[in-house]
Parts: C-alpha cells; structure tokens; sequence
C-alpha cells in the first residue's frame, strides 16, 4: 500500500487542476461568443430577405391593382427604388425593376398568340459592406396586361 499524499504535493495538484480548468472555461468561452457571432449575422440575413420579401409582395400587389383598375402602366422600363430608415437612423435604398416572358406553352389565342405571361419582380439592396442581397417573385398573368416594355 501506498503512503497517502502529503500536504505540499496536494496544493501542487489543486494548482494544475485550477490551471486546466481556466484554459477549459477561456477556450468554452471564446466558442460559445464565435457561435453568438454566427447567429447574430443569421438573423441580421434573415431580417433583410424579410424586408425584401415584404417590398416585392407590396409592389407585386400595388401592379396588380393598378392593372385591375385599368390604369396603365407609365411608359419606360418598368423599375423604380424604395427609401425606408432603418433601425439604425440610416437610410437604405431598395430598387425594384420588372421582366416579363409571353408563355406559349400555356395556352394560345386564335391567332396563335401567347394567352399569358410569366413575370418575374425582383428587388435587391445594395449593401454599404459591399454585399448585396435580393428577391424574385414571379406571377402568370394576362399577357394584355404586359406593357411592352416588360418582355425580354
């Protein structure tokens, strides 16, 4: 059997487990506030595809009435930009713009012209930090609706 340990070589013990345990705790530490990073930008991008998201059904919806009151589209490509204050007192510009492709697969008239069109809106934002992002939604509509302009 051995000797139980003496009272110098405890303290010496106890010296390297506290030691260990300050390494543990810094190296938990330094992830846990990498990982707090890493969500905080996630939710920065997904604030900003929601922002998007809601500018391109507003628009898309603001067309549509406009065509189902009749009023006709102004002449010119069909873009435009938004201003909004962000939460940080600063100004972001999103702009808009419009394209629309006749559909002759979906159905045609009696003189063999596309019934409908596909449309695609798209929004994007420019980035200060040089990154930009952006939304595409896209509907079928009556090609008599489709200014000229539109198609590609």
């Amino acid at each position: 059997m051995g000797r139980p340990a003496t009272s110098p070589s405890q303290r010496g013990l106890l010296l390297v487990e506290a030691g260990l345990c300050a390494v543990v705790i810094a190296v938990g530490l330094v992830f846990i506030s990498r990982g707090l990073a890493n969500q905080l930008k996630a939710l920065r991008t997904v604030d900003e595809y929601e922002t998007l998201l809601s500018l391109a059904h507003g628009k898309l919806s603001e067309l549509e009435a406009q065509r189902l009151a009749g009023i006709p589209q102004p002449p010119g490509r069909p873009e435009g930009s938004f201003e909004m204050a962000d939460e940080a007192s600063s100004t972001s510009e999103y702009q808009w713009s419009v394209a629309a492709v006749r559909r002759e697969d979906l159905d045609v008239d009696k003189e063999g012209r596309p019934i409908f069109s596909h449309i695609t809106l798209t929004v994007r934002r420019e980035g200060d930090d040089r990154r930009s992002s952006a939304v595409s939604l896209s509907a079928i509509w009556p090609t008599a609706w489709v200014p000229a302009e539109w198609l590609n």
